[in-house]
Formats: C-alpha cells, structure tokens, sequence
C-alpha cells in the first residue's frame, strides 16, 4: 500500500475526488460557474477567472481541445445558471 501526503492536492482532488482528469475539469467548470453568478459577477469577471482555470488545466496536462471546449462552452453555462440563480 502506498502512502500519499496529506497535501497532494492534485492526487486527492482529481483521483480520488472526482475519479478522472476529465469528470474533475467538468465538476470545477460547473462549481466555477455557479459561485460566479450566485454572487453576481460580469460576464468579463467570469471569462478572467476561466481564463485562469484553463492555465492550469494546461498546467496538468490536458489537451488544448479539451480546453477549446470549455472556454466555448462555458459562456452558455454561465448564462443558464445565472438565469436560474437570480
């Protein structure tokens, strides 16, 4: 059995957590969006703060299409979840 460290971030988050790289990307896409309408951020705000997140999905090794699909997608998401916040 292997002892991993507390703080593994990476190891806890996305292995245990989420069970994938690719259900993670998608678990944090929609905890992302949901805080970022519940508390009323712009549009511009958003695209900063994902903008962010897609560095450091790159910074884990994913694909760029991977990261193509989320920022495209994600503007839509927003709006939906801000729609049904307010």
């Amino acid at each position: 059995m292997a002892l991993t460290e507390p703080l593994d971030l990476e190891y806890w988050l996305i292995n245990v957590l989420a069970g994938s790289v690719d259900i993670f990307i998608f678990v944090a896409l929609v905890v992302i969006t949901f805080l970022s309408a519940r508390f009323k951020m712009s549009l511009g705000v958003y695209f900063i703060i994902l903008s962010i997140f897609a560095l450091i999905m790159k910074g884990i090794g994913v694909s760029y299409l991977v990261v193509l699909l989320v920022l495209a997608g994600s503007g839509v998401l927003f709006s939906i979840i801000k729609r049904m916040v307010d």
